[in-house]
């Protein structure tokens, strides 16, 4: 990319290659250098792209108007691979939607995600993992955003933020990773926020392997008809309940990191 940015000599072939940028510090020391850096590369760019990484920006950042005008880039309509770090308080931008058809790949940290309003089978249809870590997010929307994830088989939740018990039934899905923070409520700005601590995996016929790590939830797993299920590592709190299919587990209080 510095090549690019630095030799006309390379531009030619800059151009004809997929697009792969890391929004960061390492593109410029500079919040407004960076967001000027990014404009300048996507409108660029003739694409497609194939990655695109956005990390955070400083609070005091006005960035947000920036995020739509990215997004709605044509150098960005293949892309193929998301990873979204807003900064707490930030909202994902509505304009991600404009690039679900063709993602396979998504991590979002560190922001709000919206009620989405659109129908399940148009979000999304090909992605396959989907990271979400210390988010901001209500019961319906995220059920709904699982729901419509039908080619997904690696999901990672992490420090999720905004409900007690969450439903999911996906019918190809592989692996469950769940991390949850450890405190009863977090509070995000002015909002004082409920975290999640009961989990319903259910319709899950492809199911391998389901990691729950950590010492303080969720307190309650019930895994339902989830006949592949052959690895479980679960480590939480003294009183937790898991459930597979009717029959009660007891789980042990343990100190140490799991392992499978």
């Amino acid at each position: 990319m510095w090549t690019a940015l630095l030799s006309r000599r390379w531009r030619p072939l800059w151009c004809c290659v997929p697009l792969n940028l890391t929004v960061d510090s390492c593109l410029y020391d500079g919040d407004c250098k960076r967001m000027a850096a990014v404009s300048k590369i996507l409108s660029s760019h003739p694409g497609p792209a194939r990655r695109l990484d956005i990390r955070m920006f400083s609070t005091n950042c006005k960035v947000q108007p920036k995020f739509d005008e990215w997004f709605l880039s044509p150098a960005l309509d293949q892309l193929e691979v998301l990873s979204f770090e807003a900064g707490r308080c930030r909202s994902l931008p509505p304009s991600t939607l404009r690039l679900t058809p063709t993602l396979c790949r998504a991590s979002f940290s560190s922001c709000y995600l919206p009620q989405i309003n659109v129908t399940p089978a148009l979000l999304l249809p090909q992605l396959k993992q989907i990271d979400f870590f210390d988010i901001v997010i209500s019961k319906k929307p995220m059920e709904h955003l699982l729901y419509s994830y039908t080619a997904l088989e690696y999901l990672r939740l992490e420090q999720i933020h905004g409900f007690i018990s969450l439903h999911i039934a996906s019918t190809n899905l592989q692996w469950i990773y769940v991390s949850c923070w450890p405190r009863n409520k977090t509070s995000i700005g002015k909002r004082s926020l409920q975290l999640f601590h009961v989990m319903v995996i259910e319709n899950a016929p492809f199911l391998e392997r389901l990691l729950v790590s950590d010492l303080e939830g969720p307190t309650k797993i019930k895994v339902i008809d989830t006949p592949k299920l052959t690895a479980l590592v679960y480590s939480s709190a003294k009183f937790s309940e898991l459930f597979i299919g009717s029959v009660i587990v007891q789980v042990q209080h343990s100190s140490s990191s799991p392992s499978s």
